[in-house]
């Protein structure tokens, strides 16, 4: 009588089959799963979970499963639970940083995990606070720091790949930095903002071979997160390649549109401001995000 696999034969199977799966998923790209379908997916790829970017895909799919319209009302907190278990980002784990595939997953799982108050609240229905968007606005302070200090060793290594990878993280931090920064400005949620998916950040479709692509980066809405309506933003540190996106995503540069001085500087600003050791220095950075705020907001149509 054949014995059934152990823990670690499981392991090792889900591992070897991770890349296919993994596929399967992104080949969603910006359509949404059946529910029956993201389940078994998740399921399939759990054993694999060894793997740190099968940890962010796994993230992403039971977040997705927390937020689909079929998911029991019961089971979404849950849901969402599971999902930041396996969203552990740099902070968290005290991770370091040696290749660009570490990017493309850590700090993305370290973008989810800042957004677990709001991703909680929507899941039980009910509205981000300004105590959520503070604590979102400190997660991703910690996460920018760790980001500058992954670039700097990358120069200092002479990883240009690494480099250019940690840059955009960076300015995927900066830019969600920006919009939670002017909510606790204002003192009331005027806009929301979200990291994507990882099929809507790396659909199958946006392979470098294609014209037009369709992922993107971050969403923003004034209604709430998950909003079917939301605007859909692919954000980039320079425009140093002409890659064309679907008319409805919005592109914002941080050298050309924001007018960002060089990579780092809205995060490095934020820190001082919050630092507050010096009234000059913390008028001077304060002076430097309001301004990439307000070109950031003019970019999405805002008009003042």
């Amino acid at each position: 009588m054949d014995r059934p696999p152990s823990r670690l034969e499981r392991s090792l199977e889900a591992g070897a089959q991770a890349p296919a799966l993994i596929q399967q998923y992104l080949a969603y790209g910006n359509a949404i799963p059946e529910f029956d379908e993201l389940q078994a997916l998740a399921a399939q790829l759990r054993p694999a979970q060894h793997r740190g970017d099968v940890r962010y895909y796994l993230s992403g799919m039971y977040l997705e499963l927390a937020m689909h319209p079929q998911s029991p009302d019961d089971k979404r907190y849950a849901y969402v639970c599971a999902a930041m278990s396996y969203a552990q980002g740099p902070v968290e784990t005290q991770e370091s940083i040696h290749s660009p595939q570490d990017v493309e997953y850590v700090y993305k799982c370290g973008l989810l995990k800042a957004y677990e108050r709001q991703f909680i609240r929507s899941a039980v229905g009910e509205p981000t606070t300004l105590e959520d968007e503070l604590a979102t606005y400190r997660a991703l302070l910690l996460l920018g720091g760790h980001a500058i200090e992954t670039n700097r060793n990358a120069r200092d290594a002479r990883d240009k790949m690494l480099a250019a990878r940690a840059r955009g993280s960076i300015f995927e931090i900066s830019v969600l930095l920006l919009n939670a920064r002017m909510n606790l400005r204002y003192g009331e949620i005027l806009q929301h903002a979200w990291p994507s998916l990882p099929r809507q950040d790396q659909p199958r479709n946006s392979s470098a071979g294609l014209q037009v692509r369709s992922g993107w980066d971050i969403a923003v809405s004034p209604n709430y997160i998950w909003d079917d309506d939301a605007q859909r933003v692919q954000l980039k540190s320079s425009l140093t390649t002409k890659s064309t996106y679907e008319d409805e995503i919005i592109v914002v540069a941080g050298k050309e549109h924001l007018e960002s001085r060089y990579t780092g500087e809205i995060i490095l600003a934020a820190l001082k401001e919050a630092d507050r050791k010096s009234s000059h220095e913390s008028a001077e950075v304060t002076t430097i995000l309001d301004e990439r705020e307000r070109k950031f907001l003019e970019r999405l149509g805002w008009r003042y």
